[in-house]
């Protein structure tokens, strides 16, 4: 997997291997995606959920946006005592 920065400013383009296996086709005719949001964390699983993600992406020709998120570790407590009010 490859991650570099596209032409536009803020996007990103992710570039995988081709996989042998696809889904099968959906034939239903009121489905129509544009958009699939895929969160990541870049372990095993949420890998296996983006390659689903990309196999519908490329079957209805729809964009996927990946959301990962990063917990801010909290502040230290201050070194200094402090008295209650």
């Amino acid at each position: 997997m490859k991650i570099r920065a596209a032409r536009r400013s803020q996007d990103v383009v992710l570039e995988m291997k081709p996989r042998k296996g696809t889904l099968p086709p959906i034939s239903v005719p009121e489905v129509n995606l544009k958009r699939i949001l895929v969160p990541i964390d870049f372990s095993g699983q949420s890998r296996k959920a983006m390659e689903y993600a990309l196999s519908f992406a490329r079957q209805f020709n729809a964009e996927v946006l990946l959301l990962h998120v990063i917990e801010i570790a909290p502040l230290a407590a201050p070194a200094w005592p402090v008295s209650p009010v």
